[in-house]
């Protein structure tokens, strides 16, 4: 994926400012929907950088669909990655999307994910991935949280959506961004999107990895200012969480 040397600052975003209070995370292992995102997020993630996390990454998400259709994508991902800087997240490594070549007749976004990132992440992270999957399908497509999440990623026919693994060490916070996207003419009926079968030949997927690392002590400066452009609707409406152990202490 092709990085941008195209600052805006944040006042540029077309987002309404409202002054809110943020909501309070504590340290553990979790996994959350945000906006056309999955959460997945290290046991060594602290709360204060688990909130930055959630909240910037939401606000980039943001201000890319304010900019083009997620269904437009290469259009989509150029406003999504001059984004990132603004929100002091620096860019250490990308590439461009490529075609994921199924190797059964039937695929799911499920496998797409589970395969594509096996040996690229951290046994925990792994852990936290299975989890995550094990919540899911638990869940309706009704639910509340997958209809958000189904609504944000795409059109029903052209999803577009990034699973962000998130970790911490020394104080440093990054991310392994794993982008997919899918197009296709079939229906997904009643089954939510991330586990419905498609026949191989009825799908075009693609994926991309990158690599980001959070500017603690910039964010720091802009921290309140992106809490108070969100405001607690924008919060409660796309930050959905599928399980974190940090909620039990």
């Amino acid at each position: 994926m092709l990085s941008y040397l195209l600052f805006i600052t944040i006042t540029f975003f077309t987002l309404n400012t409202t002054q809110s209070d943020s909501i309070n995370y504590n340290q553990g292992k979790s996994s959350y929907l945000n906006n056309g995102q999955l959460h997945l997020i290290s046991g060594a993630v602290t709360a204060q950088s688990k909130q930055d996390v959630l909240y910037s990454l939401l606000l980039v998400q943001l201000a890319a669909n304010a900019k083009a259709p997620r269904t437009s994508i290469s259009a989509w991902y150029e406003n999504y990655e001059r984004t990132l800087p603004n929100i002091a997240w620096v860019l250490t490594s990308s590439a461009k999307l490529t075609p994921f070549i199924p190797s059964t007749d039937r695929i799911s976004l499920k496998s797409v994910i589970t395969t594509s990132l096996a040996g690229r992440i951290t046994p925990e992270l792994q852990d936290i991935l299975s989890r995550s999957f094990v919540e899911i399908q638990q869940m309706k497509a009704t639910d509340p949280a997958i209809v958000e999440f189904t609504k944000d990623v795409g059109d029903g026919k052209t999803f577009n959506f990034q699973v962000q693994f998130i970790d911490e060490r020394n104080t440093d916070v990054s991310a392994l961004q794993f982008y997919v996207t899918l197009t296709t003419s079939a229906s997904i009926g009643d089954d939510i999107f991330l586990l419905h079968q498609f026949d191989k030949n009825a799908v075009t997927i693609q994926v991309a990895y990158e690599s980001i690392t959070l500017n603690s002590d910039l964010y720091a400066t802009i921290r309140q200012s992106v809490i108070n452009k969100l405001g607690p609707d924008r919060i409660n409406q796309f930050i959905s969480k599928i399980f974190d152990d940090g909620s039990k202490i």
